[in-house]
């Protein structure tokens, strides 16, 4: 009996050391990509990722990937969870250069158009956690609150200007019109010049999950959500570019496509962090 008390004490001991305590951070890992991806590499489909964990987010909010908690006390925690997805893209096109063609009719000078985007998407989600449990697993509840916000900027350039020689010019018709269609009636053609919409998004959500501590302050675990969000789109805008003949002068236009509008949801949805792993510090 001797013999097997101090093991039990050590045993115990070694339980605690496991578990977090007050003034510890710690930064997650999001493992979802990583099982997505080893998932699909292993039999070629698409369909057999662990997405449908928790629910998918009908508000088109991206997953926010880094995680974070520190620890207040031995059971409670603050959250944070911040997310980055950004994209600047510039796609070109070549068009005959039409000054070089005027010049010369056998002229295979090439100009440029270019297609520009500024895709942006910023969000933080913040909250408290209270844990419980026995020795390696750990569970825990709480809420976040969350803010996302997003743009989205196309601007669009051609090596053929408009001109009051030259009125309808070789473009790429990136604004989807058609040849020879008008979106402003008095022009002689339209032209995309920019796009550009502006969505935000503002919600709470209660969470729910588990930690198992396989090595002393690392764990892997898994949580889900109960999502009350709105979104708010600010409106979308095109602006464009013609030659007016009434004026002889090139113009700009802008044009509001779709007005301000909103949507509310409330669901078991998760914004990053279904699946994680955990390093405590």
């Amino acid at each position: 009996m001797l013999s097997v008390l101090p093991l039990g004490v050590l045993t115990a001991q070694d339980e605690k050391d496991y578990l977090p305590k007050a003034g510890d951070l710690a930064i997650g890992i999001d493992m979802q990509p990583v099982y997505t991806f080893f998932g699909n590499l292993a039999n070629g489909d698409a369909g057999n990722t662990l997405g449908q964990f928790g629910g998918e987010d009908p508000l088109g909010i991206t997953g926010l990937s880094i995680i974070g908690k520190y620890m207040l006390d031995n059971t409670t925690a603050l959250r944070f969870n911040v997310g980055l997805d950004k994209t600047v893209s510039n796609n070109y096109t070549y068009q005959i250069d039409n000054e070089a063609r005027f010049i010369n009719p056998l002229s295979e000078a090439k100009v440029e158009d270019l297609n520009h985007r500024n895709r942006a998407f910023y969000s933080i989600a913040a909250g408290i956690e209270f844990r419980k449990g026995k020795d390696r697993i750990q569970g825990f509840y709480g809420a976040d609150l969350i803010v996302g916000i997003e743009k989205d900027h196309y601007t669009f350039s051609y090596g053929n200007a408009v001109t009051d020689v030259n009125q309808i010019p070789s473009r790429t018709n990136y604004n989807g019109l058609g040849v020879g269609v008008n979106n402003v009636g008095y022009w002689t053609r339209t032209y995309a010049t920019e796009s550009y919409q502006n969505s935000i998004v503002a919600g709470v959500a209660g969470k729910l999950g588990v930690e198992y501590f396989i090595v002393p302050k690392l764990s892997f675990g898994g949580e889900m959500s109960l999502l009350i969000a709105k979104r708010f789109d600010r409106g979308s805008y095109n602006k464009s570019e013609g030659y007016n003949p009434t004026s002889a002068q090139v113009e700009t236009h802008t044009e509001l496509i779709a007005p301000s509008s909103n949507a509310f949801h409330i669901g078991t949805e998760n914004l990053g962090g279904k699946l994680f792993m955990m390093f405590y510090f």
